[in-house]
């Protein structure tokens, strides 16, 4: 947010970043006239983050990343989870 913010500022976004921005500052503005959250819409922009780790390396490094990668569980015998 950061950055996003910090390219508003600026006027250093790419079309690309627009996309992203204009999508969260929609958001903002329905939440200030006592709208709700449109979930769909927030899903693209998370989606579209996540399909472009070049663009949004801050995300792709920070914790909340980690959440959509969670570790595969591995059936081996030995483990205390394992079935057949």
């Amino acid at each position: 947010m950061v950055r996003l913010r910090n390219d508003v500022l600026r006027k250093t976004h790419t079309a690309d970043l627009a996309r992203v921005i204009n999508a969260i500052r929609g958001q903002v503005v329905d939440l200030l006239n006592g709208g709700s959250i449109r979930m769909r819409d927030m899903i693209d922009v998370v989606n579209h983050i996540r399909c472009n780790p070049d663009l949004f390396p801050e995300w792709h490094a920070s914790e909340t990343a980690k959440l959509f990668a969670p570790p595969i569980f591995k059936n081996k015998k030995e483990a205390k989870g394992y079935f057949f």
